[in-house]
């Protein structure tokens, strides 16, 4: 037996517990016990309560440990006289081992759990809203579309899309990022002579349709024309079972910060040839604060590769079925599109259905369908034209989505096919005569 430097008995026979070896502890005179005697400090340090049994204590070592008389047991024990586990001031001791029952023990190593349970969580919270606090911080470099996307819900859910001073004729054009890069609403107040006010819905990496209408009516900003690219869906998902049916979204919505370290090392790759990661992040808030002032569109260019934002003539990605003709099925049933009913109803807007548009090579010319314009009408939805129209690779800047050319020659393309209908029974005493009639295939 030996003392320590403020004379208190050490017994060097105590010890952690080290690889399949129970510990072993001798009291003052030299009588070696079994693990049940009634130690505090073995209860914690030789028997995890939380597993049980002798459950090895890798962060102890085979270091000496002061031995704690019984009179003076664990509960006035400090931490800092013996650091040797990281959940020392999160565990209960044991006492009296000998003595304790079943449910004694039992309810000590659920309180264990639960303390460490509650640690954990709130770990994980404090996690979250530091990544959450530094990811809303810096908004501008994420990638563009999403910034686009999220700016435009925040519009529709709070700004002024119509104004009071605009036109009578009020167009809303939804559809996915094809739309959103491929229809400029601005230059619709120059081929309409300041007759129509449009707007650009077009969301990327996605068609919602629903929603932002209903929100638009709420808001006393309901359009007198929407223009649809896109069928509705067929039934009407709120939002909690869109996420609970998309993983993806679902994940997306608990953590936005998932994509913030890879949008960051994008971010500061790009940086150095747009003049450094200040000036860079300028331009992508102009980027979005534009595409506020250009109502909706937005050109993708952090997806252009190609000298002047256009594709090569002989371009190919290996996607083109010049043979196939693609088709879009518009349902006339289901809780969708009685939805969409009502809300035309309630805004007493005008649906129409007109063409999207994709490279001359990706599928074959469409062609016109009489019966589905026909079973449309029947609702009092129009179907403008056939499916698609077809362009040339000058005016898309990456596969997908168009240049500012091109979304200039598709946006006159569009007025002239729904110019007619437009201004029939609107303002017909102020529009000048139609010179010639509407044809489909007009090139751009």
């Amino acid at each position: 037996m030996s003392r320590d430097r403020r004379g208190e008995v050490v017994s060097p026979g105590v010890h952690c517990l080290i690889g399949i070896h129970p510990v072993t502890i001798r009291d003052e005179n030299n009588r070696t016990n079994p693990p049940s005697i009634d130690s505090a400090f073995f209860s914690v340090r030789g028997i995890d309560p939380l597993f049980g049994g002798n459950r090895p204590r890798t962060d102890c070592g085979a270091r000496k440990i002061r031995h704690v008389p019984h009179h003076r047991a664990f509960p006035r024990f400090k931490a800092r006289e013996s650091p040797l586990s990281c959940w020392s001031m999160i565990d209960e001791p044991i006492s009296h081992l000998r003595s304790a029952s079943g449910p004694d023990v039992e309810r000590v190593a659920l309180t264990n759990f639960l303390r460490r349970l509650a640690f954990f969580l709130l770990l994980l919270l404090v996690s979250w809203i530091g990544l959450y606090l530094a990811w809303n911080a810096v908004p501008h470099i994420r990638a563009g579309h999403l910034q686009i996307y999220e700016k435009k819900l925040a519009d529709i859910s709070g700004a002024d899309i119509f104004p009071e001073e605009a036109p009578p004729i009020r167009i809303a054009v939804f559809g996915n990022s094809r739309v959103l890069a491929g229809f400029r609403p601005e230059l619709v107040d120059e081929l309409s002579k300041g007759r129509a006010y449009a707007y650009n819905f077009g969301l990327p990496a996605t068609s919602r349709i629903l929603d932002p209408l209903e929100t638009l009516l709420d808001r006393g900003q309901e359009p007198t024309h929407v223009l649809l690219t896109l069928p509705w869906p067929r039934r009407d998902t709120s939002l909690y079972e869109e996420l609970l049916q998309n993983d993806n979204r679902l994940i997306n919505k608990i953590f936005p910060f998932r994509h913030f370290l890879r949008d960051l090392a994008q971010f500061m790759g790009r940086a150095p040839a747009q003049g450094g990661p200040l000036a860079y992040y300028r331009h992508m808030a102009e980027l979005v604060a534009q595409s506020r002032r250009d109502r909706g569109y937005f050109f993708i260019e952090a997806q252009s590769h190609f000298p002047g934002h256009r594709l090569p003539d002989d371009f190919s990605d290996g996607s083109e079925q010049p043979d196939v003709e693609w088709t879009r099925e518009f349902p006339t049933s289901g809780a969708g599109f009685d939805r969409l009913r009502a809300l035309a109803k309630r805004g007493g807007f005008e649906i129409l259905v007109v063409r999207l548009h994709y490279r001359e090579s990706l599928y074959a010319p469409p062609k016109d369908r009489p019966e589905t314009r026909a079973t449309l009408a029947q609702h009092g939805i129009k179907l403008l034209g056939p499916t698609y129209w077809l362009y040339p690779n000058k005016f898309f800047s990456d596969p997908t989505h168009m240049n500012p050319s091109g979304a200039d020659a598709n946006t006159r393309r569009l007025w002239k096919l729904i110019e007619p209908d437009l201004l029939q029974g609107r303002i017909q005493e102020e529009a000048p005569p139609l010179t010639r009639a509407r044809n489909a295939e007009d090139e751009p």
